[in-house]
């Protein structure tokens, strides 16, 4: 009676601390691990569907790395501004903020406004294309030639 009312605990624990994550902490999930630069190149194309499954596979070594650590970036300056879901796609507006510094000196600061998509492929929410909306760098330092 103890072991089967253990073995169904265990159980219960197991299945509730594996929650499903909805599109919010999915790109929340892939954005913190390319901030902190722990993102493999497995781990970005297992969370990531066609179309942008496709072009990260066909990338160099080199651009791949582009993707897999944001340089500068912080998880405080992550932004989910809009959500816009149905219920197999879903929109993500989104803003990132840092600096970019040179020899130690902060050169510009750096505010990108994205669009994600992301489709729920077996009961997970993958990144299916990513939108450039804006770009803004604001100098730190004057600019010089």
């Amino acid at each position: 009676m103890i072991k089967t009312f253990l073995l169904c605990l265990i159980t219960v624990f197991a299945f509730s601390c594996s929650k499903k994550l909805g599109p919010d902490e999915s790109l929340r999930e892939i954005v913190k691990l390319s901030i902190s630069g722990k993102m493999s190149k497995d781990q970005l194309l297992s969370a990531t569907t066609s179309p942008l499954r496709d072009e990260l596979a066909a990338l160099s070594e080199e651009d791949m790395n582009k993707y897999l650590k944001i340089e500068g970036a912080s998880k405080d300056s992550f932004q989910i501004n809009l959500s816009n879901c149905e219920e197999l796609v879903c929109y993500l507006t989104y803003t990132l903020k840092y600096d970019t510094s040179k020899d130690g000196v902060k050169t510009f600061g750096v505010e990108l406004k994205k669009m994600a998509e992301l489709k729920k492929v077996d009961e997970k929410w993958l990144l299916a294309d990513i939108t450039d909306i804006k770009t803004y760098y604001e100098a730190q330092q004057p600019i010089e030639p």
